[in-house]
């Protein structure tokens, strides 16, 4: 009998791009049958308050996601009182997902910073650790305890995630989208179009409520 999968990756989503879309798709494909959930915060801790409000960001990251199959988002953390913590919404999806294998997504850039995460320690208890590298990109430094924290942990294949419910972390290089949330945002502050950026209805939503027309260059 197959094994479920469940993809975990969050963000800002300020808005969704095709950056997104694309390396959710990409990393589904490394997981046949998967499903992947992408979770909008709503105060990032580590990162500047977004531009758009949560209601908002949510609204076109379901439009964004609509006509990807496989593809779902969630907005579990835009209730919460105070900072988004990936510890709780793992802790929610672990309770749900049994004996299931649970994956939680990020960047090598969150990686590095890992450390400085509630109960960063216990993620693994939770989820395995999927780190998103990018081909030709920087090569950061790992602190000395996240590396002695991850050593016994480490795969070097994504099978290998299949075999448990949590508790090991792999490296991964995915193709490198040329877009950031950051050039939508300015993009749109100049008038320019966002047409290879953004899903049409993202574009629309964005130009009915008047969004990024004072850009403040938050999020990526």
């Amino acid at each position: 009998m197959p094994v479920t999968v469940k993809l975990v990756l969050g963000g800002t989503f300020d808005p969704c791009h095709i950056g997104h879309i694309n390396s959710a798709r990409a990393l589904m494909e490394l997981f046949p049958g998967s499903e992947m959930v992408l979770v909008p915060s709503k105060t990032p801790p580590h990162r500047d308050k977004p531009s758009a409000s949560p209601e908002q960001r949510f609204d076109m990251l379901r439009l964004a996601t609509a006509d990807v199959p496989g593809l779902e988002c969630d907005n579990c953390e835009l209730g919460r009182e105070g900072h988004s913590y990936t510890f709780d919404t793992l802790a929610g999806y672990r309770r749900v997902m049994g004996e299931d294998p649970l994956v939680f997504v990020m960047g090598s850039d969150a990686w590095v910073t890992l450390p400085s995460w509630y109960h960063w320690r216990q993620l693994c208890d939770l989820s395995h650790l999927l780190v998103m590298t990018r081909p030709g990109g920087n090569i950061l430094e790992e602190p000395a305890e996240l590396k002695e924290w991850a050593q016994s942990r480490r795969v070097r294949e994504t099978d290998q995630l299949l075999l448990a419910a949590a508790g090991l972390i792999c490296h991964v290089t995915l193709p490198q989208y040329a877009v950031s949330a950051t050039e939508v945002r300015e993009a749109v502050s100049r008038g320019e179009s966002t047409k290879d950026m953004l899903h049409p209805d993202v574009a629309d939503y964005i130009a009915r409520h008047q969004l990024y027309l004072d850009n403040d260059n938050h999020g990526k």
